[in-house]
């Protein structure tokens, strides 16, 4: 058999449960890597306002983490920041597909960056130069067998038909979700949110479509696959070729752990 087409369904359950748990369809006993929110108060008082040349970074002076994007400007602004997220935002994929050197894994960061009026895309390529220019560090894209989770249709097929609606709306509340002229990859992207696996689309569905599901949430996870299963469709674990960002360390830069350095930019 094709190894990239091996299904482990000895551990589906489990994957598929904590998958589906951290958007909040049911209950789970482990949680995100990453928290987007915290209790404790976030200041941002010492990052720089103007810092020369629009970025700046430096280690990070409390425990606490904060993300901002302004997506008209581009302006990033990141406080206590672990560097899979930082290179997650720099190279605009997911926390989770980042694999980071074990010696910089408890490392925390401040920074941000601030394009020039008008030019908002670049706070990519900004925030990439300073992961290179100050930390030392690329990230390099490579294909290999990853134990993914597969979105994929039942036996009988889907239930669903392309829609005349192209709004590409998913609204997730709890014990429904109802989609308006949405991809795939959107349900996917949804799915994946908070996620540690990868989630492969094997649907051969290429259109928009409108759906609902409905669940008890209080039945669990498995709830959600069966009304996944209404619509044809049905997500179990599974090994395939997968993108993993790989993060070395070049010369120059920063030592590890980000507590060493001899000063932040300036």
């Amino acid at each position: 058999m094709d190894s990239t087409k091996r299904t482990r369904r000895w551990n589906g359950g489990l994957a598929v449960a904590v998958t589906i748990a951290m958007l909040g369809c049911g209950a789970a006993d482990e949680a995100p890597d990453v928290q987007p929110a915290t209790s404790r108060r976030v200041s941002v008082d010492h990052i720089p306002n103007n810092p020369p040349g629009g970025r700046w970074i430096a280690p990070a002076n409390q425990a606490a983490e904060f993300v901002r994007r302004f997506e008209k400007t581009g302006e990033t602004i990141m406080v206590g920041v672990g560097l899979a997220r930082l290179v997650a935002l720099a190279y605009d994929v997911h926390p989770h597909d980042v694999v980071v050197p074990q010696a910089d894994r408890e490392a925390t960061y401040d920074a941000i960056v601030k394009p020039a009026p008008g030019e908002a895309d670049t706070s990519y390529a900004m925030l990439r130069t300073l992961l290179r220019d100050h930390l030392g560090l690329i990230a390099t894209p490579q294909v290999a067998e990853t134990m993914c989770m597969v979105l994929k249709p039942v036996a009988s097929g889907v239930l669903i038909e392309p829609s005349q609606s192209q709004a590409g709306e998913l609204d997730l509340q709890k014990g429904r979700l109802a989609a308006r002229g949405a991809t795939m990859a959107q349900l996917i992207e949804l799915l994946r949110r908070d996620a540690r696996r990868p989630i492969v689309d094997e649907t051969g569905l290429p259109e928009h479509y409108d759906f609902v599901l409905e669940w008890d949430p209080g039945k669990g996870a498995y709830a959600f696959l069966q009304a996944l299963g209404d619509i044809g469709l049905q997500l179990e674990a599974g090994v395939r070729d997968a993108e993993r960002w790989i993060v070395v360390r070049t010369e120059g830069g920063w030592p590890a752990r980000g507590r060493a350095a001899p000063g932040a930019e300036k």
